[in-house]
């Protein structure tokens, strides 16, 4: 397949993607007049050759679907009762969600979440927090595999006879997610260096200890957080396998850095951990925060460690690259 042959199904799929909010808006009463205009204007634009304008005009419609579906949700919690009846684990959830500090006993969360609301309902000007990602159907339940075992060797990058990391990572398009499929995480370093070295500033959680990587790639450790549950003492910045806890870090950076790379290492490991269906919705949280910026995120992946069904359900919410 050709680098313009890879990149017109890169769009088409953005295009795809932009169909699907559109579809899940319409369902729950959101108007979507506007972002199907954005959607057909992105199609008529990639019909007539004009890649780059497509992918603006798609990215313009999921921006759109984003704020009706965000405006439609403090509707919601502005009701009487609403935020009373929710759950402390839901009042974290919408915290991080409008971009308040998760941590606290209930009444301050409720107080956090009610004044916030308050402003973006009040001013409607651009004040109101980060949009709540969409909520997509959940796969049925899988069972977990065994947690994968702790990475405690160097990895030892293979010589690739004609591969280019530059022109590779040149070619992945901003505000999408990739899927990097490969028998062991080593292009992903590669092609996540490669973007570093274009001037995007970059955040990794990796399952490889970061001084091997360092050694390894070239890469700084304190862009590196070491997704384990051992403690690390104070050189290193380090990750447990929850949740909870990675999503609120990549956000972090992404709200800091809208232009910059994040690398996840480790996908198998958190799922032998948290197990498949809680993953994937963090994916999908993941990707709908990217799709909003001019991001690029790369999620590792051996396939050989999931089943296909699993390995399925991911390749249609992130871009699979596959190097096997």
């Amino acid at each position: 397949m050709s680098s313009q042959d890879r990149e017109y199904i890169q769009i088409v799929n953005i295009i795809k993607r932009g169909q699907r909010l559109i579809l899940q808006a319409r369902k729950s009463g959101a108007d979507v007049s506007r972002a199907e205009e954005y959607i057909n204007e992105s199609i008529y634009a990639l019909k007539s050759g004009d890649r780059e304008t497509a992918v603006t005009y798609a990215k313009n419609c999921m921006l759109d679907v984003i704020k009706k579906k965000r405006d439609m949700d403090y509707h919601e919690l502005s009701k009487e009762g609403a935020l009373d009846r929710m759950t402390k684990e839901e009042l974290r959830m919408k915290c991080k969600e409008l971009g308040l500090n998760p941590v606290g006993l209930k009444e301050e969360l409720l107080e956090r979440v009610r004044y916030k609301l308050d402003i973006g309902m009040d001013e409607g000007n651009g004040s109101t927090p980060e949009p709540a990602p969409e909520k997509a159907p959940e796969p049925a339940p899988e069972k977990a595999p065994e947690p994968a075992p702790e990475k405690a060797v160097e990895p030892e990058p293979e010589e690739d006879s004609g591969w280019s990391p530059a022109a590779d990572a040149s070619k992945l398009i901003s505000g999408l997610s990739y899927l990097v499929e490969e028998n062991r995480a080593d292009k992903c370093y590669k092609l996540y260096k490669a973007l570093r070295e274009q001037g995007k500033p970059g955040f990794a959680v990796a399952r490889t200890n970061p001084k091997l990587l360092e050694r390894t790639y070239g890469l700084k450790t304190d862009e590196i957080a070491w997704l384990t549950d051992r403690e690390v003492g104070l050189a290193m910045k380090r990750l447990p396998p929850s949740l909870e806890s990675i999503i609120y870090s990549i956000e972090e950076f992404i709200d800091d850095n809208p232009k910059g790379v994040v690398l996840l290492d480790g996908i198998e490991y958190l799922i032998g951990n948290n197990t498949f269906n809680p993953v994937i919705r963090f994916l999908r949280r993941l990707v709908d925060k990217v799709s909003t910026t001019e991001l690029v995120l790369m999620v590792s992946l051996t396939p050989e460690t999931l089943d296909s069904n699993q390995v399925t359900l991911m390749e249609r919410d992130l871009y699979p690259l596959k190097y096997l």
